[in-house]
């Protein structure tokens, strides 16, 4: 994950159908659609925590980047989900990664075969 700047909620949509408008405040690189925004809580950087496991069953949550690229995710990479607080995630907490059953062409008989879902990491 890259920051490419901070944006102000300008104006919170008022339905379903508007779209909440931001005010750039400053930005590193060219700010695109689909760029995904992360809240700024009163500004709080946690820089010691203690590792555990979470208190209770998590629901499955998703990769949304790592700084590296999702092929290789190493021990000191930093991870983005979409989990957060609201989910029950702590600082400190330890997930599972599990990488998704996957479908594959067979070269010689073209016939599709599944790859199970497999335990991929923490």
């Amino acid at each position: 994950m890259i920051s490419v700047g901070r944006v102000a909620l300008a104006r919170e949509k008022a339905n379903a159908n508007e779209a909440s408008r931001f005010d750039v405040l400053a930005a590193r690189e060219e700010l695109r659609a689909g760029d995904i925004l992360f809240p700024v809580i009163d500004g709080e950087v946690v820089s010691m925590f203690k590792p555990r496991a979470p208190d209770k069953q998590l629901s499955s949550g998703v990769i949304l980047s790592v700084d590296s690229g999702v092929s290789q995710i190493g021990a000191l990479d930093v991870v983005a989900t979409n989990l957060g607080q609201g989910d029950g995630v702590e600082v400190g907490h330890i997930l599972g990664i599990t990488k998704g059953a996957e479908r594959i062409r067979d070269p010689e008989t073209r016939d599709w075969l599944s790859i199970p879902a497999e335990r991929a990491g923490q």
